[in-house]
């Protein structure tokens, strides 16, 4: 006795119609251009938005003050090097 996978890879498959797979394809293209279009408008431009916001609150300070904020580890004062 055969079992079920061989006896699935003796029968015959009726070939895909043509208009299935287009519309198959249309599907899932619009279903990755909306999930793309989503990710973009929930993670990517806040994310630029907030570095942007962060580089420009820097220069501004800079600009005030004369002095960048300091934010951070302090890598020359752990390697001795404080000016």
């Amino acid at each position: 006795m055969k079992n079920f996978l061989d006896q699935l890879a003796d029968e015959e498959m009726p070939a895909m119609p043509s208009e299935l797979d287009a519309n198959l394809h249309h599907r899932i293209n619009n279903l990755l251009l909306g999930q793309q279009v989503l990710e973009l408008i929930c993670f990517g431009i806040p994310y630029v938005f907030f570095h942007l916001l962060h580089a420009l609150t820097a220069a501004a300070v800079f600009s005030i003050s004369g002095r960048y904020p300091r934010t951070g580890e302090d890598h020359a004062s752990r390697n001795g090097q404080n000016d």
